[in-house]
């Protein structure tokens, strides 16, 4: 028998490994695309001294977006490049990284339009 979840705020989906992918696709022009995938969500250095300044570690972060990434097939410049410049079909597959690096088990849209453009979309269903 499992336990049933009550889910009434936005984290307790998160929590139970229910993220969304907004039909805006909730990204910042600005920000690189690594920054983006992390966007809300930044890892604090391992150093207790950068630590304390809560410096991020942008070396672990750009790496663990390199690997999400590339699992999804995406094909991007470059993770330190801003995003302004991308492809629809780049800045969708951003947004289901960042959902899929954040323990994602199930992806929603918020379209029902929307069509998943990564590299191999069978890993995805609405």
């Amino acid at each position: 028998m499992t336990a049933t979840r009550c889910i009434k705020r936005a984290q307790d989906a998160m929590d139970a490994g229910i993220e969304t992918v907004y039909q805006d696709l909730a990204l910042v022009d600005t920000m690189s695309a690594y920054q983006n995938v992390y966007l809300g969500r930044e890892e604090l250095s391992a150093n207790p001294l950068a630590r304390f300044f809560n410096l991020v570690d942008d070396r672990r972060m750009r790496a663990r977006a390199r690997e999400v990434l590339d699992s999804l097939a995406v094909k991007i410049p470059s993770i330190n490049v801003s995003v302004k410049g991308m492809s629809g079909g780049q800045r969708q597959c951003l947004a289901i990284a960042r959902a899929l690096l954040w323990g994602g088990v199930s992806l929603f849209s918020t379209s029902r339009r929307q069509r998943w453009e990564c590299g191999r979309p069978s890993r995805f269903s609405r």
